[in-house]
């Protein structure tokens, strides 16, 4: 199926948007197009159930106010679909057609494991309904867990995000319909675990045959989380310190617990500047103190202080000691380092 003109897949669209994820045979049918072996589609992907649907897409769509049409039985198992305007204005509908169809998932999300790349295992929360775990994604030289969700209500969205960032422990893709399903909330949840969402309208769709295609590459979405394993993977030798970019956002850890956040505005304020330069030199010699005064733009007489006062310096030392508990050696003669031997805090 090609995509639409916004490059969007229709199918991941219209089941984002589905209050109970099922509808009538005839609006899959309207919603997908006719680039699409349909049949084949209903057969694969769609179950049917026992239920008929009370409103159908209308074809003609007579005004934007309107849209859909109602459904009546005739009494004879056959049905007709009016239009709430004019109830004269109405045509016959096969029974088949006004059938609640909703989608097989033990076909659809194997599928979209594959053509994703994921190494599947597929399996249902037992605890979150509408959320089933995927299996894996190699994204550069981490394996990483997929999750997918049909949560499109943002307290539930939320919710389950809460949940993985608590069992996982660990960075993860959470595929989802569509970007209109993540807040900004939900995406600030996300940040914090390291981890991102894949919005599966946007990358996956299906071709005439009915079968799934990749219409975006992944590294696209997948570029923030590269950057995050490579700079995990740099900086290894750094012990229980380690930081992470994402989103513009410098988020720092020690022994694997968040100690701080440096957004966009304050990526390049004294403290983030000083303690990049520990970083970027741990197990090394002493820093110079000149690397500091040309990244601060402080006098010496304000970064060293005097004898009674202790300097600009040594000020922000002291901030970053208590705030991320590193242990860091101040010489007046030597310069600055960060200590190789860095150990778990103190409890």
């Amino acid at each position: 199926m090609e995509a639409n003109n916004i490059g969007m897949s229709r199918f991941w669209t219209y089941l984002g948007g589905l209050l109970t994820f099922e509808a009538p045979l005839w609006n899959w049918r309207q919603r997908l197009g006719n680039d699409i072996d349909f049949e084949h589609f209903r057969e694969t992907y769609l179950l049917p159930t026992n239920k008929t649907g009370s409103l159908i897409i209308c074809p003609q769509r007579c005004d934007y106010s309107c849209g859909f049409r109602k459904v009546r039985e005739n009494g004879d198992e056959t049905f007709r679909a009016v239009c709430h305007k004019n109830k004269k204005d109405a045509f016959l509908i096969a029974k088949k057609e006004v059938l609640i169809y909703g989608v097989n998932y033990g076909v659809l999300l194997p599928k979209t494991a594959l053509s994703l790349g994921i190494q599947p295992l597929i399996a249902p929360f037992q605890t979150w309904n509408e959320a089933w775990k995927m299996g894996t994604l190699r994204v550069s030289d981490r394996i990483l867990p997929v999750f997918f969700t049909l949560r499109n209500w943002n307290h539930k969205v939320i919710d389950l995000i809460l949940n993985l960032n608590r069992t996982e422990n660990q960075p993860y893709i959470l595929l989802v319909t569509s970007t209109k399903v993540i807040s900004p909330t939900s995406l600030k949840a996300l940040e914090d675990s390291g981890s991102l969402f894949l919005p599966l309208n946007e990358v996956l769709d299906f071709n005439r045959d009915a079968e799934p295609m990749l219409i975006r590459p992944l590294e696209s979405f997948l570029k923030n989380l590269i950057q995050v394993t490579l700079e995990s993977v740099i900086h290894e030798k750094s012990g229980w310190i380690r930081k992470e970019t994402r989103l513009e956002s410098d988020y720092w850890y020690v022994g694997g617990e968040l100690k701080k956040v440096y957004h966009r505005e304050k990526r390049q304020s004294i403290q983030a500047r000083i303690l990049n330069i520990l970083y970027d030199q741990i197990g090394n010699c002493w820093i110079p103190h000149q690397t500091f005064l040309n990244a601060t733009g402080w006098t010496l007489n304000e970064y060293l202080g005097d004898n009674d006062n202790s300097g600009r310096m040594q000020k922000q030392l002291f901030l970053i000691r208590r705030d991320f508990n590193l242990e860091i050696i101040f010489s007046r003669e030597h310069g600055v380092k960060l200590s190789p031997n860095i150990t778990e805090p103190k409890k």
